[in-house]
């Protein structure tokens, strides 16, 4: 979480990282904001963390620490 903003920390942590998740309303209550621009701050720190993820996976991959699987193919098959 250290390549997110304090705010897109702490919708993570309070949304997904606890055993009691606040709600929409009640970040958007702590932390003066719409639901709406809390949900969409969630989807950009979650993507974030995405790519993070990604980045460091296929770099470990490069460098032979881990096997990543092929990437499924969604064409026609044959």
């Amino acid at each position: 979480l250290s390549g997110l903003s304090a705010r897109e920390q702490r919708i993570i942590r309070a949304r997904w990282l606890t055993d009691d998740p606040l709600i929409l309303d009640e970040l958007s209550a702590e932390l003066g904001i719409s639901r709406e621009r809390v949900r969409q701050v969630e989807e950009r720190a979650i993507q974030k963390v995405r790519v993070a993820i990604t980045s460091a996976l296929r770099r470990a991959a490069r460098h032979g620490a881990v096997s990543l699987p092929k990437q499924p193919s969604f064409g026609a098959s044959g």
